[in-house]
């Protein structure tokens, strides 16, 4: 598959393309991978309470805007916040 990456064509094919000087980007599957793990654990766990951190902050969104907050936003926020300088553009 040769999906365009970015809306500038000249930069997909320089960034991602370029057999002579390839530049690769970070993968972050493992981030997400981690970040679902969280989830389902804290999902499960009777101590919902107990942690004051962002998941719970997260969740309580959840419950109080189910119809616009869903487990796959809550994953996002938590690789937003764990990837480093995601939000810094």
């Amino acid at each position: 598959m040769n999906f365009q990456m970015s809306q500038i064509p000249w930069l997909d094919w320089w960034i991602s393309k370029n057999k002579w000087s390839p530049i690769s980007l970070p993968d972050t599957s493992h981030t997400v991978k981690t970040a679902a793990a969280r989830l389902a654990e804290r999902l499960q766990s009777e101590e919902k309470a107990k942690y004051k951190d962002f998941l719970n902050s997260f969740l309580a969104l959840k419950e109080k805007y189910p119809d616009t907050v869903s487990d796959y936003d809550v994953i996002g926020y938590l690789v937003v916040i764990v990837c480093p300088k995601s939000e810094a553009e």
